[in-house]
């Protein structure tokens, strides 16, 4: 018998064909079958859950809620399944079995929803280390911990205080620390209450640490108090990293710390331990870091790009217009008055419009400043370069066409800004070390995604064009150079040319789609459809968010003493020098100013002009900061110099007529007093909150010996007197008892403060 020969493609067709032949008569018997709709045994569901149930069936449901049923909020588990149904939904059909009986959907809905969850928002909460443990404390347990590390600290090595804190974190790193709210849902209110816990808490530390010392009775030489400074700043330090925040000077502090040769900055460390006992820098800080932490997940669930909300969030967006609303109220409830004449006085919206805070002003002044380099750099036979930078793709979360990168590194718009600044900075040592001159004006923009490249213009002398190039790509393809499309994308490089146009015109659409101004109607290039007008305010709500400044000058003479020679008036310098220059300034003649300052390129020690400041008063950190008072002449003393700040002003909030004048309104009334205290009493009165107000400091400036020896006692406790506002120190010194803490209250016998709780006195 001979043997049979199988065909195995022949097989294979047939099996083919028959699973084919069954599937459409599958299809077909469920098409013509009645829809019978699953129902969702929940009676609490919301629309979003029974739209997901009723579209994927009970398993792919209960596979998504078991996903995200480890997210604490509801808002929160909603914004992710909405994001699961978009990309279902998103699914396009191509004809296949798989699409029709919604496999392929489900396959790509669930790995997206899984790859966010676990891979892409991981990325981002592990930058954020806060310690939920110690953030969802209550007010006792914080209390307590105070009290406990306060006397730790007298006698222990401050290792062993960090030691102890662990001890209470790991305690507490249990299956419910997932569940504690996460920082970036935390409300306004919760981050207040954690920065008075954590204010009063330090205050405490540091109060105790202190009196121990003095009540030793030994006297400490200067070198002796700087050790202990340092020392309970180094404590207070770690204590916040353990928690996840930063106090001042920390970035510097841990990294030098223990070597020989380093000598701390006592003149920072002072002000942070001052810092570190205000709720109200705690708050500001906790609310930075959230924003910035909410607007980062934005960035990981896609939810800033082109086509949903290009360059920052919509919530982030709208939070800024909000902001920039109460910006606009303000300024135009205040005035400027001249402190030295109260008769003269300037509406502060006015100021605001004709300053360089307007974006409009500034468009045109840095477009002034823009024509006068060129100029100058085609009279001294320079060349212009047109760069653009960009970061590796592992800073960028969506790629440039749209769709998420998947190896995106989790890098936030600050960190890519951080890299840039360093490439920048790396490649300006290399032009200094070759002796080579460049000066121009550099432009950061984000990319659709929110992740920023820089377009610079540059001036170089055409013989050093070639190595300046160079030395360009070499710098921009340092990391991460061999990557597909690196040459092309992440470095580009144009020499301007005169018959294309300026070579500021190579620049200034960058500045007028990322900073708007007048007469401004094109459309942007990053994101269709979408007006400069538009763009520039997406724009500079994300250089908001993140801090990253937008527009500067480099190589060139300061700004600001152009601004400040604008301020002068013929026959008010007698200088020479210096009014040689102001008529240039004054002509807007940038080119002629920038010859005069040593041309571009120049160091700060060639120009014959600067700025002259002084210090203002320390303000309750202890901080001195510098105000600009005028110009001098460098080659004379340093004693002689020219005043451009002639008169002192001050904010002062407009009175009733003054508002009603700006803008009609029908409210009527009794008007404040123009004075800061009312000759009233309304202390019987009905009057509104400004009159209550308006008695307050009144009584509060009579009584102006017990409010300083209050505080004064305060002080001797520990306690911020920062904390209390004018109706807390109004009651304290009218004998009354104020809530300090739980059920703890202080009060004031005219001499001393006593802490005292429901029962009886704490000590």
């Amino acid at each position: 018998m001979g043997s049979i020969q199988w065909n195995y493609e022949q097989r294979s067709a047939e099996v083919d064909v028959q699973r084919a032949l069954y599937s459409a008569e599958l299809l077909k018997s469920r098409q013509n079958r009645p829809l019978v709709k699953p129902t969702l045994q929940d009676t609490q569901a919301t629309p979003t859950q029974i739209e997901l149930f009723e579209l994927v069936g009970r398993d792919s449901y209960e596979y998504v809620e078991a996903l995200i049923r480890r997210l604490p909020s509801l808002r929160q588990r909603e914004h992710f399944r909405k994001l699961y149904l978009r990309e279902y939904r998103s699914v396009v059909d191509d004809g296949s079995i798989a699409f029709s009986f919604g496999q392929k959907q489900l396959f790509q809905a669930n790995t997206f929803i899984r790859e966010l969850l676990e891979h892409r928002l991981g990325k981002v909460f592990s930058q954020y280390n806060f310690d939920l443990a110690w953030l969802s404390m209550s007010l006792s347990e914080k209390w307590q911990w105070a009290l406990e590390q306060g006397r730790a600290y007298q006698d222990e090595h401050y290792r062993t205080v960090v030691g102890a804190f662990d001890d209470v974190a790991r305690e507490r790193e249990t299956d419910e620390r997932k569940k504690k709210l996460p920082f970036y849902l935390m409300t306004e209110n919760k981050l207040s209450v954690i920065a008075d816990h954590l204010s009063f808490l330090l205050r405490k530390i540091q109060t105790d640490f202190f009196t121990e010392q003095a009540n030793t009775g030994k006297a400490f030489s200067d070198a002796e108090i700087q050790a202990m400074v340092v020392d309970i700043y180094r404590r207070c330090g770690l204590l916040c990293e353990k928690i996840g925040l930063s106090l001042p000077y920390w970035a510097t502090f841990p990294f030098n710390d223990g070597d020989d040769d380093f000598v701390p900055n006592m003149k920072s460390i002072e002000i942070a331990i001052n810092k570190s006992q205000c709720e109200k820098f705690w708050l500001k800080a906790l609310k930075k870091a959230q924003k910035q932490m909410v607007e980062h997940l934005a960035i990981a669930c896609g939810e800033v790009r082109k086509g949903v909300a290009p360059y920052i969030s919509d919530k982030g967006f709208g939070e800024w217009k909000a902001q920039k609303k109460k910006n606009f109220e303000f300024l135009d409830r205040m005035i400027l008055q001249n402190l030295d004449d109260e008769e003269e006085q300037v509406e502060l919206l006015e100021m605001y419009k004709r300053s360089c805070s307007n974006p409009s002003v500034r468009h045109q002044e840095m477009m002034n400043c823009l024509n006068g380099i060129e100029q100058w750099a085609e009279e001294n036979g320079h060349e212009a370069l047109f760069l653009t930078l960009t970061a590796p793709s592992s800073f960028h979360a969506q790629h440039s066409k749209g769709g998420e990168n998947k190896n995106w590194s989790g890098a936030s718009p600050k960190q890519t800004q951080a890299y840039l600044n360093k490439v920048w900075q790396h490649y300006r040592a290399l032009l200094k070390k070759r002796a080579i001159k460049f000066y121009g004006m550099r432009v950061a923009e984000p990319h659709h995604d929110g992740t920023p490249h820089w377009h610079l213009l540059v001036y170089v002398a055409k013989e050093h064009v070639d190595e300046a190039i160079a030395l360009f790509r070499k710098k921009a393809l340092e990391v991460d150079g061999n990557e597909r499309g690196a040459s092309e994308h992440r470095c580009k490089v144009e020499r301007c040319d005169k018959k294309k146009g300026s070579a500021t015109a190579y620049i200034v659409k960058y500045i007028s789609k990322n900073l708007g101004g007048k007469n401004v109607a094109h459309i942007s290039d990053e994101v269709e459809g979408l007006s400069f007008k538009d763009n520039a305010s997406r724009v500079r709500a994300w250089a908001s968010c993140w801090g990253i400044r937008q527009f500067q000058f480099y190589g060139v003479s300061s700004i600001g003493v152009w601004r400040e020679l604008r301020r002068l008036a013929k026959g008010q310098c007698t200088d020479e020098v210096i009014e040689k220059v102001r008529v240039g300034a004054d002509l807007s003649d940038y080119a002629f100013y920038l010859d005069e300052q040593g041309g571009g390129g120049a160091t700060r020690d060639q120009w014959k002009i600067k700025l002259v400041y002084e210090n203002t008063e320390e303000n309750k950190y202890g901080q001195v900061n510098k105000r600009i008072v005028g110009v001098r002449n460098t080659l004379k003393d340093v004693a002689e110099w020219v005043k451009t700040r002639l008169k002192k002003w001050g904010f002062v909030p407009k009175s009733r007529h003054q508002s009603e004048e700006s803008e009609p309104s029908n409210i009527t009334g009794r008007s404040p007093a123009w004075t800061c205290v009312s000759n009233c009493n309304p202390k019987h009165s009905k009057g509104s909150w400004n009159d209550i107000g308006d008695y307050l400091d009144n009584y509060l400036q009579q009584n102006a010996v017990k409010v300083d020896r209050l505080k004064m006692a305060m002080g001797w406790r520990g306690i911020d007197a920062n904390s209390f506002n004018k109706s807390h120190i109004f009651s304290l010194i009218q004998g009354g008892e104020v809530q300090l803490l739980g059920k703890d209250y202080i009060s004031f016998d005219g001499n001393e403060v006593q802490i005292c709780r429901k029962g009886g006195f704490v000590n």
